[in-house]
């Protein structure tokens, strides 16, 4: 579930890119939540999620 809310999240930014070469989920999301200058916390906030479920421990 969560990576079809990001999924939906990321492509609704007119500044979406691909992931790079051999670049993992984790790598990719953070670089994107950078770009997008948000927090995991927001992240999860605006998906409904608890903040553990996007990884932050």
């Amino acid at each position: 579930m969560f990576i079809l809310n990001y999924y939906i999240f990321i492509n609704n930014n007119e500044d979406n890119k691909l992931p790079l070469p051999r670049e993992t989920l984790a790598e990719y999301v953070r670089r994107d939540l950078t770009a997008l200058g948000m927090s995991q916390a927001e992240l999860a906030q605006r998906a409904g999620m608890h903040l553990q479920s996007v990884g932050a421990h």
